[in-house]
């Protein structure tokens, strides 16, 4: 009888996980129905996959793809994944790229003063979304709301522009 159940666990580790095999099929889809499979698969702890499919992300160039991966793969997975002993050298490169990418999004002048503008607004949705993008831009953010400042703003853009600045 034990010979039996030694029997059963060895086929029951040679055959893949059904929701492994469900997460892989939906990472081949590519975009972000593969950071989604990764950072489920992360989740799951199935290293290989998430290895085979970090790796297939370093083989991308696009910045703004990168960063939508790494936003929806999340730091803290991401952190995760990396912190893997046995992840390949193509799979580091991978997790380079993607911070890298989100740290340019995240850091964009363009998006920093975008966001700037959207202080003036008057619902609340709105001006919560630009502080959020302010507090992602870190010295960026800082340095264009003391240029906005210092250019001159109405009084009440100038007091919220103050109060973000101040926060950060």
């Amino acid at each position: 009888v034990a010979s039996g159940s030694a029997d059963a666990e060895e086929v029951a580790e040679e055959k893949p996980d059904e929701l492994v095999r469900q997460l892989e099929s939906k990472a081949s889809r590519g975009g972000l129905y593969r950071a989604q499979a990764i950072g489920s698969l992360a989740r799951l702890r199935a290293w290989p996959a998430v290895n085979r499919w970090m790796a297939r992300i370093d083989q991308q160039d696009d910045p703004e793809a990168l960063a939508a991966a790494a936003k929806e793969i999340g730091a803290e997975m991401l952190l995760r994944i990396s912190l893997q002993s046995e992840l390949s050298d193509q799979s580091r490169s991978a997790i380079e790229k993607l911070s890298t990418a989100s740290k340019s999004v995240r850091q964009s002048p363009e998006r920093i003063r975008a966001a700037i503008a959207r202080l003036r607004s008057s619902d609340v949705d709105q001006t919560l979304a630009a502080t959020r993008t302010l507090a992602e831009g870190g010295d960026v953010a800082i340095a264009e709301l003391v240029a906005s400042i210092s250019k001159g703003l109405p009084a009440d853009h100038w007091d919220k522009a103050i109060e973000v600045l101040r926060s950060l």
